[in-house]
């Protein structure tokens, strides 16, 4: 290496951390942010330089894609990121968000209640009954498995929480055997009122019969 080399290369590839960090700061293209996050070895270095991404594409491909480099701490700040955009005033929910936005704000975030109150908000049942199989947090896919009503979807959703998902799964066969009840219980009335009406009708040909007149 050449007594030059230490000051041809950029700041941001300096031998010391504390430099390339102050350097990250000033840096302003994407693909070097990139190249930083992928390939410094210090981890407040890769930190700032993910804090320096704002594309929202870039973020969801870091975010969906996750690549091996990617480690825990900074996966979750990853979303963390991607979440506030689409929250920003102050992690509530817009008052217009559709239900793609509000899917994927489920995904992102950890917060039960923000989870909760999304889930509540999305209008079609296939997009819930995808949230009560699919997502990575066990409480969510029992929120999104309490919104649904639909009994056939229910029914599918016990099928495919069975063996995968104890909670969903009890919660499916309890809403199911309630409406069974509930179906039982009609029945029965139904059926109670049906005889209730063949009496009261023998009654009246009874009493209308030409020997109830006769002995009367």
């Amino acid at each position: 290496m050449s007594l030059l080399e230490p000051f041809s290369r950029p700041r941001w590839q300096h031998r010391d951390p504390a430099v390339r960090l102050a350097a990250v700061d000033e840096l302003e293209d994407p693909a070097t942010l990139l190249e930083v996050l992928q390939a410094d070895e210090d981890a407040a270095v890769r930190s700032r330089a993910l804090s320096r991404i704002d594309a929202p594409a870039a973020l969801d491909r870091l975010i969906d894609e996750t690549p091996a480099w990617l480690g825990g701490a900074l996966l979750q700040q990853a979303r963390s990121q991607r979440l506030r955009q689409l929250l920003p005033d102050h992690g509530v929910l817009p008052p217009g968000a559709d239900d793609g936005l509000l899917v994927r704000i489920t995904t992102l975030a950890d917060d039960a209640a923000l989870i909760e109150a999304a889930i509540g908000r999305i209008e079609s049942p296939r997009l819930r009954m995808d949230l009560a199989t699919s997502h990575s947090l066990a409480r969510a896919r029992l929120c999104a498995a309490q919104s649904i009503d639909d009994i056939e979807l229910l029914q599918s959703l016990m099928q495919q929480s069975r063996h995968r998902d104890k909670s969903v799964f009890r919660h499916c066969r309890e809403r199911l055997d309630a409406h069974l009840a509930a179906q039982r219980s009609a029945e029965d009335r139904q059926q109670r009122l049906a005889r209730l009406a063949e009496d009261a009708a023998a009654l009246r040909a009874a009493v209308d019969a030409p020997e109830s007149r006769a002995s009367c």
